[in-house]
């Protein structure tokens, strides 16, 4: 069996992730900041892509499927928050 190792940029990428994830996680959970229900979903799913890539990139996976549908969960996430910003800024 081979053994797979990480690369420096796949530990950076892993390491920037999980920053982003938890940078993510305590401006959902910060009680000043009132973003809206919309905006908070799509801040999950954007974290929770976060963590699913770091998960792979830190874990040397090569299950490209895997990597694809966490980038999709951050992306779709992102089209939330995006809408969800737009929607309050509308509604002003």
């Amino acid at each position: 069996m081979a053994e797979m190792s990480v690369g420096p940029m796949q530990l950076a990428n892993g390491l920037v992730s999980l920053l982003a994830a938890a940078m993510l996680a305590g401006l959902i959970l910060n009680p000043r900041i009132n973003e809206g229900i919309v905006v908070k979903i799509g801040l999950l799913g954007m974290t929770w892509g976060l963590i699913g890539t770091a998960y792979l990139t830190l874990s040397a996976s090569h299950n490209l499927e895997a990597i694809w549908h966490a980038g999709l969960v951050l992306r779709s996430g992102l089209v939330v928050t995006c809408i969800g910003i737009w929607w309050r800024a509308r509604k002003c």
